[in-house]
């Protein structure tokens, strides 16, 4: 009998039903050694329960704080499970730098955000939008609208807000928002938002709107629906669908300032009338539908995410300034003996200032504007350092733990600019705020060059003209301790707080009254 005769023999059925059976429990057997022998791998993490995992771990708001926490348990990589789903979350800028830069290929997807992306619609901007060619197209189309041929503008609104400031030093807070919107503003869509004491800025309110509506929406544990997916299809009027009624709304306001801004744009370039600008310029040279609705939300990206990180940093620098006079002082020693007392600074002067430059830079690092960042997901298995990396997994990085690692950072806690002079300091991207806060490989923030020199502008020209201190109590004569924390959310700012700025002098008023705008 040759070996080909051995399939051709006769058995009974009851032994091709038991070979099948075997064979199948042989396989099954194979696959839950394979996923026992990887869940062997995975990062620890803090132990979940069956099915949920570690939902119930996962606090409501400040996440970063949690998150460090676990740092100090489990290390620099935590592994969680939630619904099923795999969270990896990285505390070291080392480790983000190794995976979410040297293996962007696969690191670059977002994960789908059911609430924030899906229902209010957000995955159409470029924060949430998938990797690819729009993606791709859009980043392009924005970094071509920030060059130094934009400055101008930039300066142009600094002025404007410290004629504001000047003129109700109590509203800061709404200067800041109102001079972040009309630079951006005026580079995306050419349009001029109303001078200070002409009342609020309708396009600067849409924007606002929006933006707060996202930063709830795409919280982590905010909303249920985004791990359980399926809830999406309740229909609104059912009982507990708070949240699609939430969602229609919110997608009603991200719709209005992603539309009106734009069809404004394009009927001053039908009219000729439309100064340079984002949509000014390329509006022309759309070709299709498809090509204008990527146009269309490339602007709204800018629109709604160019200003936040700049107004969240800027507000933080305005706590800063109370709580450390000594490092004001010195940055307007430093302004005094560079500039003088017959201009104001500008984006130009930026590598003569290097302690205003250290303020800037320390002030990204002390209040991250966003703390826990914008997740990843990995499009493949993964593996790192011997820890199994499953494909799927979200990644979080834990911009408030980098920020406070005492490996590169001596008293993390303590608001000194001097860490960036120091002869030896680290030169490592590890150490360098300005290379972690905006995010990791293909998915940096777009406007972070637009960022970095506004906040610098608005840094220095504040500095060269007011002092900012404490509020006093008029009851007690006592100054008021302003209060150090954060307004959850994606993007932080500081939760309301007094203080009171004043001009330095005399020509520190004629500089900010002669200033051109």
């Amino acid at each position: 009998m040759h070996f080909g005769e051995l399939f051709s023999l006769h058995l009974p059925p009851s032994w091709w039903s038991l070979d099948v059976s075997a064979i199948c429990i042989f396989f099954i057997f194979l696959y839950s050694l394979r996923k026992w022998i990887r869940k062997q791998y995975l990062p620890p993490g803090p132990k979940g329960w069956p099915i949920i995992g570690n939902v119930l771990d996962l606090p409501k708001e400040k996440e970063w704080l949690k998150f460090t926490q676990w740092k100090e348990t489990y290390g620099d990589i935590v592994y969680l499970s939630i619904m099923g789903s795999s969270v990896i979350i990285l505390n070291s800028a080392e480790i983000a730098h190794e995976i979410l830069f040297k293996k962007s290929n696969i690191y670059s997807e977002r994960p789908h955000l059911t609430m924030a992306g899906e229902l209010v619609g957000w995955n159409n901007t470029i924060v949430l939008r998938p990797y690819g060619p729009s993606h791709r197209y859009m980043r392009r189309l924005m970094h071509q609208s920030i060059t130094p041929e934009m400055w101008p503008i930039q300066e142009k609104a600094s002025a404007k807000f410290l004629r504001s400031l000047l003129l109700d030093p109590q509203s800061f807070r709404e200067h800041i928002r109102y001079m972040a919107g009309s630079i951006i503003l005026k580079m995306t869509y050419g349009y001029d938002v109303m001078k200070p004491g002409e009342g609020k800025d309708p396009f600067v309110d849409l924007a606002e709107i929006a933006i707060s509506e996202f930063s709830a929406g795409s919280t982590a544990g905010a909303f249920l629906v985004d791990f359980i997916p399926w809830l999406k299809y309740i229909p609104i009027w059912f009982p507990g669908a708070s949240f699609q009624r939430i969602a229609a709304e919110w997608r009603k306001d991200l719709e209005k300032m992603t539309d009106t801004s734009f069809l404004w744009t394009k009927k001053q370039v039908a009219a000729g009338t439309a100064a340079p600008s984002l949509v000014s310029i390329h509006v022309p040279e759309v070709k299709s539908s498809e090509e204008e609705e990527l146009l269309k939300w490339a602007a709204s990206s800018m629109y709604g995410g160019g200003a936040d990180t700049t107004v969240s940093a800027i507000t933080s620098f305005f706590l800063c300034m109370c709580l450390n006079p000594g490092i004001q002082a010195k940055a307007q020693a430093e302004l005094d003996q560079v500039i003088g007392n017959g201009r104001l600074p500008v984006i130009s002067d930026r590598k003569s200032l290097p302690y205003v430059e250290a303020v800037m830079k320390e002030l990204f690092r002390w209040a991250p504007v966003a703390p826990a960042g914008v997740p990843h997901q990995l499009t493949k298995d993964d593996n790192y350092n011997g820890y199994h990396i499953p494909e799927g997994s979200i990644i979080v990085s834990n911009i408030w733990a980098m920020m406070r690692d005492p490996k590169y950072f001596t008293n993390p806690d303590e608001f000194r600019p001097e860490r960036f002079l120091e002869e030896k300091r680290d030169n490592s991207p590890h150490a360098d705020p300005l290379q972690i806060v905006f995010g990791f490989g293909r998915r940096v923030c777009p406007g972070q060059r637009l960022a970095e020199s506004s906040v610098f502008l608005a840094v220095a020209t504040t500095l060269m003209t007011f002092n900012i201190e404490k509020e006093m109590d008029l009851v007690t004569g006592n100054s008021i301790e302003p209060t150090v924390d954060v307004i959850p959310g994606t993007i932080v700012q500081p939760v309301p707080f007094p203080c009171r700025i004043t001009p330095r002098s005399r020509k520190a008023i004629e500089l900010v009254e002669k200033a051109v705008f």
